[in-house]
């Protein structure tokens, strides 16, 4: 029986016996092809975890035996991450999201969770260079300002590549696909 067969015909039970499954597997999807490798994945798996020579044993042994259901949904759980998506859409969705608190319509700047994200990244290194040149300047040497400064401009660096992105033509260049 080939591969694709045998995952449609088994994975209705893999799926009855390990009810957490069931979100992965929705019918109609439209990612029916990566929905088939992550059943082949699941049904590997299960054969594995509860010792069967085969995905049909060890469907046979999920619908007969409770130790099995056990192993199977504990190997299954701790592969959760290989086999759900956690994407989220990925850079494009990010990107559209983050577009739209640039829009005159669109949400507020402050209720960007980035925002605040940003704000907290900054806030520590701003208080340490308060205590560097103002609060207790004499316990720090010369040397350690530098190093402090010099991790300071790195931090703003990293909040300002974000918010303004590294160049109109790097943006440009990703749009178009291009190496």
């Amino acid at each position: 029986m080939p591969i694709p067969a045998l995952v449609t015909a088994l994975l209705p039970s893999v799926v009855a016996a390990i009810p957490r499954l069931a979100a992965i597997f929705k019918n109609g999807s439209e990612v029916a092809e990566r929905n088939v490798a992550a059943a082949s994945a699941v049904l590997d798996i299960v054969t594995q975890a509860t010792g069967s020579v085969n995905a049909q044993a060890a469907v046979e042994k999920l619908q007969t035996d409770p130790a099995a259901v056990a192993a199977a949904t504990k190997a299954v759980e701790s592969n959760w991450f290989t086999l759900a998506p956690a994407d989220g859409g990925g850079i494009a969705e990010a990107r559209k999201a983050a577009e739209a608190y640039a829009m005159p319509e669109g949400p507020r700047f402050w209720l960007n969770p980035a925002f605040w994200i940003t704000l907290v990244m900054l806030l520590m290194p701003f208080m340490l260079l308060v205590d560097v040149f103002y609060v207790n300047p004499s316990n720090y040497s010369g040397d350690l300002r530098t190093q402090i400064v010099t991790a300071v401009l790195l931090i703003i660096g990293i909040a300002g590549g974000y918010w303004l992105g590294t160049s109109y033509s790097s943006a440009r260049k990703s749009e178009l696909g291009v190496k």
